[in-house]
């Protein structure tokens, strides 16, 4: 099924989860309030939000992937895309035969979706961090600071603008998935959003590894 991600997509992912969530987090002044400190913040906020985001994202990298073996998408395939996919691939794509085009073309549509995926959920992490309202509140206290999530809008934007623009999105070895693709992968991300709130309020890995659950006597 092949790697996950090529050198530039995980450039992408070092940038918008995982590089620019702490620096705006950090600027924001966000802090732990949690009690039991650094070992309290792993069992209820890291671990969780770790597994919910791998489970999701296996499902959505192996279901495009499946779908597109299935050649069941419609991808606009350009020669600027096949140009980018041979570098990403480090393979020229001219010599493939068009059976093992498919395949390389499979590999980089769930490659995106996976990348997109992994991308929005690191970004809305900065929410869940920050919550500006008591109602997100769940995986952090409740802080009513608005500057983390502005700035994941912003980022989310930003990517969306590169989705939307064949030279960066071909630098950035990215294909241009169908609609309903990018429909399902922002529907796969809102389950995720409720399941991840719906798991720290409920305090489920607390209970689930019998710890102590803070609040409670």
């Amino acid at each position: 099924m092949g790697f996950p991600f090529t050198t530039l997509q995980n450039t992408l992912l070092s940038f918008f989860a995982r590089g620019a969530p702490p620096l705006i987090l950090a600027m924001a002044a966000v802090s732990d309030r949690r009690k039991g400190g650094l070992s309290s913040s792993i069992m209820h906020f890291t671990l969780p939000a770790s597994f919910l985001i791998f489970f999701f994202g296996l499902l959505i990298y192996t279901g495009v992937f499946f779908i597109a073996r299935r050649n069941l998408l419609q991808l606009n395939i350009t020669p600027e895309m096949l140009t980018a996919l041979g570098r990403g691939s480090s393979v020229e794509l001219s010599a493939l035969s068009p059976s093992e085009l498919t395949s390389a073309l499979t590999v980089f549509s769930a490659q995106t979706a996976l990348t997109t995926f992994f991308v929005l959920s690191g970004i809305l992490l900065m929410i869940f961090a920050a919550p500006p309202t008591k109602w997100l509140a769940g995986g952090s206290p409740y802080s009513g600071n608005w500057m983390p999530t502005i700035a994941a809008g912003v980022l989310i934007a930003a990517y969306g603008v590169i989705l939307q623009t064949p030279d960066l999105r071909n630098f950035f070895d990215l294909v241009d998935l169908p609609i309903s693709i990018n429909v399902g992968i922002i529907a796969i991300t809102a389950l995720w959003f409720f399941s991840q709130l719906a798991v720290w309020r409920s305090n489920l890995f607390e209970r689930f590894l019998d710890l102590e659950v803070e609040g409670e006597v």
